[in-house]
Order: C-alpha cells, then structure tokens, then sequence
C-alpha cells in the first residue's frame, strides 16, 4: 500500500485533490482533532458546486473507504478549520 500527503483547507482547494491513475480502493482515515473532514468525487478538476458542509464527512477518529474509478478525483476539506492548513493522509 502507499500513502500520500495532502494539505486540505476549509474549502475545495486544488492542492486537497487526489486523482486517481488506475481503479482503486482509497481509505480516508481523519486523524485530526480538527473536526470533521469532508469529501467529495468529480470526474474532472472542476471545483464541485457543493458545499464541503453538505457534503460526506469522516469523523474525528473515523475513516471512510471508497473505490475510486481511473481518473475521479477526490476533494478534501476541513469546513470547520478557518484559514489554516491540515494534512489529511490518504491510504491506498
């Protein structure tokens, strides 16, 4: 398995994307006391209508696992976390 590091903000932010190369399992695991973190999917880099606060959430502690298929992206974002920065680690 590998992991990557991505840096998520309160709003959908292109540096908080993963795309995905090939079909895959991705686990999203919010080890941050920061609060609830929010993801969503795409099939390309259009930043998504919805709001991080209306869309799926891993909770603090929790961890969510979805199959990503060759090139969806998945958006990260911490709505709670203001103008800050947080790393989010995606296993996969």
């Amino acid at each position: 398995m590998a992991f990557r590091k991505i840096s998520s903000r309160a709003h959908w932010h292109p540096e908080a994307r993963y795309t995905a190369d090939v079909e895959q399992e991705i686990q999203i695991v919010n080890c941050s006391p920061l609060g609830q973190l929010a993801w969503i999917t795409t099939d390309d880099d259009t930043i998504p209508d919805l709001s991080p606060y209306e869309a799926a959430k891993v909770a603090v502690g929790g961890q969510d696992n979805l199959v990503l298929k060759a090139g969806e992206r998945l958006w990260l974002a911490y709505p709670s976390l203001g103008p800050d920065t947080a790393n989010v680690t995606l296993q996969y």
